[in-house]
This record gives C-alpha cells, structure tokens and sequence, in this order.
C-alpha cells in the first residue's frame, strides 16, 4: 500500500502540472498542499500514530495529556489557552524522527522518557478558544494527523459547535477518531453507560458509524486516573493495521481531487456540438444580412462557455470575444466578394438578370468556414488544457479508488 501511495503521488504531480494555467493559484496550492502532506506522512514510519487532543475548555484534554506523558508536561486550567503553540509530546528515541515534521507545524516537541515509542500525542489549543488565532491552528493541524481523540465532557457533549462545525464535516475519518468522555467522576453515581450511551447516539447522527467512547476521570480529587489506559490501548490498537494510516491518506488525497474537479469543471463542455450549432445559426444570419445578431449569438455562447469553464481558461476564453465582430466582418465580405465572383462566372445572357445567383447552401457553406477558422482554433486550444487538466484528474481518481481503496 506504501509503495503504490507513492506511485499515485507522481500522479498528483501530473495533475499539478495540467492545472497549471487552468485554475487558479490558490485553488492548485490546496490541492500541491494536500499532496505534500501525504508526501510528509509517508516519510516516517508507519508504526507511529500522531494523534492530537482535540476539544473544548475545561474538558481536561491537558489533564489527560499529562497522564500519558507521566509528568506535567502541560498547563491546567479552566480558563484556555495560557500558550498559542501547541505541544507534542515524544518517545525518546524518536525524537530525531519526528522532530523535522513537527517543527514545520509549528509545534513545540518535548521528549518524554515514559510516552510509549509507537505514540506521538499533540495538545491543542481549545477549539472554543476566545483566540481566533488558535481555533484556525486547531483546524489546520487536524487534517495532518494520523488520529483525533476527542475530548469532551458531561456538560458539552453534546455541543452544537463540536458536532456541527467539527465531527460532521470529519465524518469521513471515522476509523481515525477516538471520543472521550472526560471528568466522569461528575457524573452521578450509576448513570455514566447512559450518558455514554447518549454520546453514542449524537455522534452516529454526526455520521459515525460506530463510536465507541471512553469514559476517563484523568483529574480525580483522590486517586489514580481512571480510563487513561484504556484509551492508550485503543490509539494503540490503530499501530497494528498500518493500512488504517494509509487509507486516512487516500481519503485525504480524494477529498483535494473532488475539490479540484469542481474548480476545473468535472467534465467536458460538449464543445464540439455547440460551437457546431451556433456557427450554424450565426452563418445563416451573416447569409441574411443580420451581422449585429450574429455577432450577438457568438458572444453570448463565447460568454456561456467562459463562465462555464472559470478560471483562467474562462478568462481567455473571453479574449477570443474581442475577435467576433471582425470575424462576422470578415465572413459578411468574403461572402459578398464570393457572390460577385459568382455572378462574373454565369453566362453573359443572364448578367441583366437582378438579384442573388449563388445558391444558399455553398454561402453558408462559407460563412461557417470563415468564422470557424477565425474563432475555432483559440478556442480548441484553451479547452484542450482543461482537458487535459480533468483527463489527469480522472486517472488519479481511478487509481485512488482501483489500487488504495480496498486497503482500507
């Protein structure tokens, strides 16, 4: 699965380059940017899991950062954050591999002789917090981890901001989320498999499929922590199915191509059909005299197909409107030149006769070969990079689904 991830990623070089020209920059930056991070992810080993502690304010995710770590890695309290840098926490003797990734996020890396070596544990900033600054660090770290454990607690489990604005939209990592259900101990006695059992139930209408959440008092007033073990053994069951890492990078690169395919358009403009059949209605109004409503006609499909086809192919598509009414021009004089060739050729009996001689099929005839020649090629030429802009989207998304998806 490792090796065809990094046959799909010289993929995603193609598209970057058939796009180049045919959507914007910041568009094709998303979809280099998405590629670059599996890219990332493929570059340390695959029995790592990076998980993050995810949640709002107060609902002990330092606490239980803490547990993990064995010793007070990170600041407590009600009121967050005390630091706009997140921490991550790392075995010993990995630190020299996962330092480098870490650092290019942004996050502070403390070694820590007791964090188990198949772990790297990332504790985030509120995704409440007053700070806009940390809520956006929050949302654009999640997509780079291998794991989201999601903290919560009994009074904002069911949080409309946590289940509408985070778990909804992520539904599609469900087998890359782990929910906890945080300071149990406040709980009254005898009712906590009812409140997990109502956590349960708001996060399958998020679209989870199966949750399992886990009840912790990782702060208790008296005694040891309760439910930290058995949430290290769940994010470590996730280290015995590398493919589970894997299959949460093929989504990821699904996910930028379905975004990119909407910006490029998704699929052809039925060019040839239309442009057939408005060179034909613009011909027959060039051969009635009508150029003003032939010029009208090209302009708006020119138009039509330029907002259809947005982006920078839209906008030189919109160039080649400059040349309609020289091109109408054009075809009305070779069409009136034609016609006094025409006559010129005819017996000399007939020359006193008034009025038209040329049939009318050879003058459409000509009409929609001039304007074809005129507005044909500029405009095959800026569809055909779309093209193949969605041609490479296309095989990229064939080999997403014919060689990844069934590792999942």
């Amino acid at each position: 699965m490792r090796d065809a991830l990094g046959e799909i990623l010289d993929k995603t070089d193609i598209v970057v380059a058939s796009c180049r020209n045919v959507v914007a920059d910041k568009d094709l930056e998303s979809f280099a940017r998405a590629a670059r991070n599996v890219r990332a992810r493929l570059s340390f080993p695959p029995d790592l899991v990076v998980a993050v502690l995810a949640g709002g304010t107060g609902s002990g995710k330092s606490s239980i950062f803490n547990v993990i770590a064995g010793e007070e890695v990170s600041d407590v309290g009600g009121v967050r954050p005390t630091t706009s840098t997140p921490l991550a926490i790392v075995a010993l003797d990995r630190v020299g591999v996962m330092d480098g990734f870490l650092r290019e996020l942004d996050i502070e890396v403390r070694p820590v002789a007791g964090v188990p070596t198949w772990l790297v544990l990332i504790d985030l900033p509120d995704i409440d917090s007053v700070e806009m600054d940390h809520r956006l660090q929050v949302e654009a770290l999640l997509p780079r981890v291998d794991v989201i454990v999601w903290v919560s607690d009994p009074e904002k489990y069911r949080d409309a901001v946590f289940h509408d604005r985070f778990v909804k939209p992520l539904a599609a990592y469900a087998s890359r989320m782990q929910f906890v259900l945080n300071q149990a101990d406040r709980i009254p006695y005898g009712s906590v498999d009812e409140v997990l059992a109502d956590f349960t139930r708001a996060l399958r209408e998020d679209g989870i499929d199966e949750p399992h959440p886990i009840a912790t008092v990782a702060d208790p007033p008296s005694g040891p922590p309760e439910g930290i073990e058995v949430l290290i053994a769940a994010l470590e069951t996730m280290t015995d199915a590398p493919q589970g890492v894997y299959s949460k990078l093929v989504i990821d690169l699904e996910r930028a191509v379905a975004v990119l395919d909407t910006v490029v358009g998704g699929g052809g403009v039925n060019f040839a059909h239309r442009f057939g059949e408005v060179i034909s209605d613009a011909a027959e109004m060039v051969v009635d005299d009508q150029g003003d409503a032939a010029v009208s006609a090209l302009t708006r499909f020119v138009e039509g197909l330029a907002t259809e086809a947005g982006g920078p192919v839209g906008d030189e598509i919109r160039l080649v409107a400059v040349a309609i009414p020289g091109a109408v021009v054009s075809a009305s004089e070779s069409l009136t030149k034609a016609m006094v060739e025409h006559r010129k050729a005819l017996p000399r009996i007939r020359w006193s006769e008034k009025g038209d001689t040329m049939e009318r099929e050879p003058k459409l005839a000509m009409a929609s070969e001039q304007l074809v020649e005129t507005l044909g090629p500029p405009l095959r030429k800026t569809l055909s990079r779309r093209a193949d802009a969605t041609a490479a989207l296309a095989d990229l998304s064939l080999s997403l689904t014919s060689r990844a998806a069934g590792h999942r």
